[in-house]
């Protein structure tokens, strides 16, 4: 699994399960791609994974709010 951490110039900088960084040229990605799309690579294309984007993406705000609450609390 690569996530999206930003993109500079014509390249996707991804992260990999184990914190290594890839550049990724955009023009191999499928759609319009930002920053915490998760990619996953099939038939030479890296394609955005919307089901596990958006899961992704739930996990992070229920831990902002747990942090959030914690620290008002």
């Amino acid at each position: 699994m690569l996530s999206v951490d930003r993109i500079e110039n014509n390249y996707a900088v991804c992260v990999n399960d184990n914190g290594e960084l890839f550049d990724i040229e955009l023009s191999l990605i499928n759609g319009e791609i930002k920053e915490g799309d998760i990619l996953t690579f099939d038939n030479g294309k890296y394609i955005i994974d919307k089901g596990k984007t958006e899961s992704e993406r739930e996990e992070i705000q229920a831990l902002q709010d747990d942090l959030f609450i914690w620290v008002w609390d």
